[in-house]
C-alpha cells in the first residue's frame, strides 16, 4: 500500500506543469516574428536581389530587382528560324505577401512594378518566303527585318508561394514563389533593310505581322514566375 501511495505522489509531480516546464522547457519557433530580410533570388525572370520587411506573421513586404540577359545565334520560334536573338528578362517589383496560415510558412502575394522585358529577333527574307501586301508577295524585297519588342511599363503579378524556417537555426531561409506577370500584349519596333523601308504602309503591315508573331503566344503575355531563392533573416 505504502508502495502505491508513492507511485501516486512521484507521478502526480512528474506530472505537474511546473514540473514540466522546469525539466522539459519548450522551444521557442525558430521563424521570426518581424524585421528586415536579404534575399537572393533565381527565377524565370532572371537573377534578382531582394530586400524585404516582415511586419508581423501575417504580411510582409519585398522590393525586388534584376534581370537576365541572353544571346542566341538561331532560335526557332513558331516554325520559323531567327538569327542574332536577344532575350533580356528584366523587372522592379513591390510585392505583398500575404501569410494565411499566420505563421512563416504558405503565402499570397500580390505586387506589380517597372517591366523591362525586351526580345529581339531577325530574320532575313529570301524570294522562297512569303509576305503578302497589296495583292503581292514582297518577301524578296524585305531584305532582314529587325523586331524590338517590348511589353507594358507597368505588369502587375499574382501568386503564390511558401518561406521556411530557419534553416538548422541559422538566419537563413529557404523560399519558392510560383505566380504570373500579367504583361499582356507586346509592341514592336520593326526596321528592314529591303525596299521596303521606302514604303510606310508597307512597314506598318510588316510591324502589325511581328506583333502577331509574339502576342499569339500566351505565355508571353501571361508570363509564369518561377523561382527559388535563399533569404537572410537579420
Amino acid at each position: 500500500m505504502r508502495i502505491i501511495k508513492l507511485v501516486g505522489f512521484l507521478s502526480s509531480i512528474i506530472l505537474s506543469p511546473s514540473f514540466a516546464a522546469q525539466q522539459l522547457p519548450i522551444k521557442a519557433p525558430s521563424f521570426i516574428d518581424k524585421g528586415w530580410n536579404a534575399t537572393v533570388r533565381v527565377s524565370t525572370l532572371g537573377l534578382q536581389g531582394e530586400i524585404g520587411y516582415l511586419l508581423n506573421n501575417t504580411f510582409g513586404l519585398r522590393f525586388q530587382g534584376g534581370g537576365l540577359f541572353h544571346e542566341r545565334e538561331t532560335l526557332e520560334f513558331d516554325g520559323v528560324k531567327y538569327h542574332d536573338v536577344t532575350i533580356r528578362p528584366q523587372s522592379y517589383n513591390f510585392i505583398v505577401d500575404w501569410y494565411f496560415l499566420n505563421d512563416r510558412g504558405y503565402k499570397m502575394s500580390v505586387g506589380g512594378g517597372y517591366n523591362r522585358n525586351k526580345i529581339v529577333l531577325n530574320r532575313t527574307f529570301t524570294g522562297a518566303d512569303t509576305f503578302m501586301y497589296n495583292g503581292a508577295n514582297w518577301a524578296g524585297a524585305l531584305g532582314t527585318v529587325k523586331s524590338n519588342y517590348h511589353f507594358s511599363r507597368f505588369t502587375p503579378y499574382a501568386g503564390v508561394g511558401y518561406d521556411s524556417d530557419k534553416l538548422f537555426g541559422s538566419n537563413f531561409s529557404f523560399s519558392i514563389d510560383l505566380g504570373a506577370y500579367f504583361q499582356g500584349k507586346s509592341k514592336a519596333r520593326v526596321a528592314a533593310t529591303g525596299a521596303i523601308q521606302g514604303d510606310p504602309a508597307g512597314m506598318a503591315v510588316l510591324k502589325q505581322k511581328a506583333e502577331e508573331i509574339v502576342n499569339d503566344s500566351r505565355w508571353l503575355k501571361t508570363y509564369p514566375v518561377i523561382s527559388v531563392a535563399l533569404r537572410y533573416n537579420f
